[in-house]
């Protein structure tokens, strides 16, 4: 088990994985990418992910059903590394374990939440990878594929927006005009304030 565990959490187009890549690039944390876990499974069963939100969400459900709905917690128990970034907590399920890991003294962990207009965060996935280019979906569409990763009653469903409210208020990180860089230096500090970034 790490020794430290930063878990990021935002919706889809936040800015996550920017800032799991300046923690891996700047601090040394080994970065854990669920959607990256999640795109391996499915190309080793030959299914297509694409931009389809509910295809990655039964695809999440069926590695729970192989391999244990602690999958993530596992994966990020079985690295090697003595700090680590996840990149996405997106169920309640993998937020109670790493909160008992926390509680248990078998890691540190830190939540952190950004939260990001739809109307950014349609333009920040566009630019991403995780998306079809041929056939982007309009800004309704995306509210409208995002929309069931909201909230689920499922212990282990996608409910980003349940994870982000558990966010302490002093990780939680709101921006609209601010520029990633400018949340990630907050960020940062936040971290560095509590000892997460010390060698």
């Amino acid at each position: 088990m790490p020794e430290r565990i930063i878990s990021v959490a935002g919706q889809p187009g936040s800015g996550k994985t920017t800032l799991v890549n300046y923690l891996e690039r700047e601090h040394g944390f080994a970065p854990i990418r669920p959607s990256r876990i999640i795109r391996n499974w499915a190309e080793g069963k030959g299914i297509v992910l694409g931009a389809d939100r509910q295809l990655w969400a039964n695809a999440r459900r069926e590695i729970g059903a192989e391999r244990g709905q602690d999958w993530l917690t596992q994966a990020i128990a079985n690295t090697s590394a003595e700090r680590v970034a996840l990149d996405g907590l997106r169920t309640l399920g993998d937020y109670k374990e790493l909160t008992y890991t926390a509680k248990t003294g078998l890691a540190r962990v830190a939540f952190v939440g950004l939260f990001c207009p739809v109307e950014i965060r349609f333009k920040n996935t566009m630019a991403g990878e995780e998306f079809d280019k041929d056939k982007p979906p309009t800004l309704e569409e995306f509210r409208a594929q995002e929309l069931p990763e909201y909230y689920s009653d499922e212990e282990y469903g996608v409910a980003t927006q349940t994870v982000l409210d558990l966010t302490p208020p002093e990780l939680r990180f709101e921006y609209d005009t601010a520029s990633i860089d400018e949340v990630q230096s907050l960020v940062v500090a936040q971290l560095g304030i509590r000892g997460f970034l010390e060698s």
